[in-house]
């Protein structure tokens, strides 16, 4: 039988050999990123790699410990393949790395590395993916405006984008205004130069012109010419005075009803007389007529149909029954049923500007009888606005 030093003995041992152990057992205390956080990478360029660091709990690095990484994108979702590596093993210093790979989508993403034997263990670091370098300049709103004399344009509105169409902010846009002469003349200009928006935005406009012809707006990025967009302007001659018609009226693509704050002004000349709301004359008389829309406010900068609509009411024999022609693009009139979604547009506007004066018609009329004038403008959605409460009479003997 074993005496108690025997028993002593091996208790001792054994204690030796689990301290041994204790300490032979690295233990996976913290993972932490040691380089490679705030980064700001240019879209489609890849990240400065990034360092992570396993240690135990005494702070002495640990090796050859498998770690995994993730990638969420800005939207919160996973993305696969989007580093240059999933997965790594420590070295000698206790190290791993990976990097985020080239990208054009914007935002804010998450690296996440995670011990492989211990996914508690965890830390995680944020890439910022931002615009790459300005590429080009594109034209969002204003472009190819045609103004009466003496009328303000609406904004031209101008994108500085990198490749990727990603806009770019914070610099300087340069706008130039070249008249029908070819001499450049920035006095009719709101704004000279600007700086692009979080949007990559930068707006200016036209002061009233008095001279008729085709004008060029450019923008031009400071730093760089090459990137440059020029936007024509054509003045034509300046808006009559014409008679008012009132207020319009407006109908939404179901035909209800809707409110508008548009307003309407249009007459007759008759050979070389005065314009007129309402006009009597023969059937060798040469008319012209114009009209003016007042456009709503809320319209402004719009793409808009044109539409041109009359009527006819033979005088005799009264029982014949009204009919309504609609001008199409070629300046023939066109029988029209009556259904709103059937209308042609005589003409398309890109950019609704707030006066917009329209010749209607021009020469004789075939057949006597009461003409009443209808024009207007259909908005992409539908919409219509037109003279609804006044129009424009023509009575031919």
């Amino acid at each position: 039988m074993w005496n108690l030093n025997d028993k002593m003995a091996w208790f001792r041992i054994f204690i030796s050999w689990g301290l041994l152990l204790l300490l032979a057992a690295p233990v996976n205390a913290a993972i932490t990123v040691t380089t490679g956080s705030g980064q700001q990478v240019p879209a489609a360029s890849p990240s400065a790699d990034i360092f992570f660091k396993v240690t135990d709990s005494m702070g002495n690095p640990n090796t050859s410990v498998a770690v995994n990484f993730s990638l969420i994108d800005p939207a919160g979702n996973p993305v696969s393949n989007g580093l240059s590596t999933s997965s790594a093993s420590t070295n000698n210093d206790g190290l791993v790395s990976t990097r985020l790979n080239p990208t054009s989508k914007l935002g804010n993403y998450t690296i996440t590395a995670t011990l492989v034997s211990d996914t508690t263990q965890f830390t995680g670091i944020n890439v910022v993916v931002v615009a790459g370098l300005p590429a080009k300049l594109i034209v969002t709103e204003g472009g190819n405006q045609t103004l009466p004399a003496g009328q303000s344009s609406a904004n031209i509105r101008f994108k500085l984008t990198d490749a990727f169409n990603n806009p770019v902010a914070g610099q300087v846009i340069q706008f130039t205004l070249r008249n029908p002469n070819g001499e450049l003349g920035n006095d009719k200009l709101f704004l000279t130069e600007a700086t692009t928006d979080i949007n990559g935005q930068v707006t200016t406009r036209l002061e009233a012109l008095p001279t008729e012809g085709s004008y060029l707006v450019t923008a031009t990025l400071t730093t760089d010419e090459t990137i440059s967009m020029p936007v024509p302007v054509q003045i034509v001659e300046p808006i009559p005075q014409l008679p008012s018609l009132g207020f319009g009226m407006a109908y939404d693509a179901s035909g209800a009803i809707v409110e508008t704050t548009a307003s309407f002004n249009g007459g007759t000349r008759v050979n070389d007389g005065e314009f007129n709301q309402e006009v009597v004359f023969n059937l060798n008389d040469s008319i012209f007529v114009q009209g003016v829309i007042n456009v709503d406010s809320h319209h402004l900068g719009q793409g808009a149909d044109i539409i041109i609509v009359a009527s006819h009411n033979p005088i005799v024999p009264f029982n014949t029954q009204q009919i309504f022609y609609m001008f199409s693009s070629d300046n023939r009139p066109e029988v029209w049923d009556g259904n709103l979604a059937n209308l042609v547009a005589f003409s398309r506007i890109n950019n609704l500007p707030k006066k917009l004066p329209l010749n209607l018609y021009g020469g004789k009329v075939g057949a006597p009888g009461l003409y009443q004038g209808y024009f207007a403008y259909r908005l992409d959605n539908g919409l219509i606005v037109f003279n609804g409460n006044q129009t424009i009479n023509l009575r031919v003997k």
